[in-house]
């Protein structure tokens, strides 16, 4: 049996198969956090500032063979 299901024996030996309600009040609210969070994670990561720029170039001679870039 799952245990959403309460099985009674009664004092009488008859036996009662109860469904508890559900408490939608809970349901509501757990469905507003789990909303809420994602709407912050999604203002977060769109807010957020990465630094995109690229590597400086090193001003010294390196040696790079094979790879190093040609001249155009």
């Amino acid at each position: 049996m799952s245990a959403a299901v309460i099985f009674h024996v009664l004092d009488d030996g008859s036996e009662v198969i109860t469904f508890p309600r559900l408490n939608w009040a809970l349901v509501l609210a757990t469905a507003i956090l789990i909303v809420g969070v994602a709407i912050a994670v999604m203002v977060l990561v769109s807010t957020a500032e990465f630094d995109d720029t690229p590597p400086a170039v090193p001003s010294s001679p390196v040696v790079c063979e094979p790879f190093c870039p040609q001249p155009s």
